[in-house]
């Protein structure tokens, strides 16, 4: 029986793997000619690890006076007691793109502010969101962090800075930031590309304006409780039974926040995203992949963005294998 190409290619690098000493940190993507399909997913070899943290020990601004400041630091924002999260991490490349899976367990699907319309009116989602994130650093010692929750912020009062404040890099210093968001870019087939710099996160550009805005008409017309009763969304298809809208929409002006592409399944208890990227890139920030390249990153995932927030604790590294440096073992 003859085995296609790519199949022998995995095999390959399986029996490479099991017979020769090799990194735990580190996933390898073999390059294929063309877009992995779900039968070379299912036979890569992923590397595995756990992402934990657990849910925000943060404050209601409720809760706390416009003197109190966030002490961003991972523990703090984290908090502890919650489950590490079981995860694997998949990678391919071709001549043109390259490839990244994320699976992990996730006993519930949330999708943010997705709008329902109920057979009389649209209700939205109560606003939690599940997401991933990857943040690719510069050396074997980078993990996220080494740029997340260094900035103390101030949690009420004017003078409020957001969490994406909290995550920031040193001095003349950018870094490459894809996140997808189960609700947001998930309708799109997109994750954001942004970066991440001494000024948090912003467009590759260093623009600081948000990527979505929220598809509401009270949000629109500047009222407050925004998806609550009496709230509609902005655009949205013809109203009938079981029809769905998003909760978020794209920003005027995004094209340089689009250049990663993301499709997200959730699949009995577990998501799988996938995401990808050209190999070259446009901003001025972004990763630029070679067969052959080593990188280093970190990776996070989210249950309800907000609320629960596990990254991993260990640098990991991603390898490109160049063409031709593993034998194929012969066909039956």
């Amino acid at each position: 029986m003859h085995k296609t190409l790519p199949v022998l290619a995995l095999m390959a690098l399986t029996l490479f793997i099991a017979g020769c000493s090799i990194e735990s940190d580190t996933v390898y993507a073999l390059q294929l000619s063309s877009t992995p399909t779900e039968r070379e997913w299912a036979a890569a070899v992923p590397l595995r690890l756990e992402a934990s943290g657990g849910a925000t020990s943060q404050k209601k601004e409720s809760e706390v006076d416009e003197d109190s400041v966030h002490v961003a630091t991972a523990s703090c924002h984290h908090g502890t007691g919650a489950p590490p999260v079981d995860m694997t991490v998949k990678a391919f490349y071709t001549p043109s793109t390259f490839y990244m899976r994320l699976e992990w367990k996730d006993p519930t699907m949330d999708l943010g502010h997705s709008w329902r319309w109920n057979g009389a009116d649209w209700t939205s989602g109560d606003g939690r969101e599940d997401g991933a994130g990857i943040l690719w650093g510069e050396n074997k010692n980078f993990d996220c962090a080494h740029s997340c929750h260094l900035k103390d912020w101030r949690m009420a009062g004017e003078m409020k800075a957001t969490a994406d404040f909290a995550m920031e890099t040193q001095t003349n210093t950018v870094k490459d930031f894809w996140i997808w968001r189960s609700g947001r870019g998930a309708p799109g087939g997109m994750a954001e590309d942004a970066t991440l710099s001494e000024r948090g996160r912003v467009s590759d550009t260093g623009d600081t304006w948000e990527l979505f805005t929220p598809n509401s008409k009270k949000a629109e017309s500047g009222q407050e409780n925004t998806f609550s009763e009496g709230d509609a969304p902005i655009k949205h298809p013809h109203e009938s039974i079981d029809a769905v809208a998003p909760g978020e929409l794209l920003a005027d002006g995004s094209y340089d926040r689009l250049e990663v592409s993301a499709t997200g399944k959730y699949l009995e208890g577990r998501w799988v995203v996938t995401i990808s990227r050209s190999l070259t890139p446009v901003g001025k920030g972004d990763v630029t992949f070679s067969p052959g390249g080593e990188y280093f990153f970190g990776v996070a995932v989210l249950d309800g963005v907000g609320n629960d927030h596990n990254a991993g604790r260990i640098p990991l590294r991603l390898k490109l294998v160049e063409p031709g440096s593993i034998t194929p073992p012969p066909e039956d």
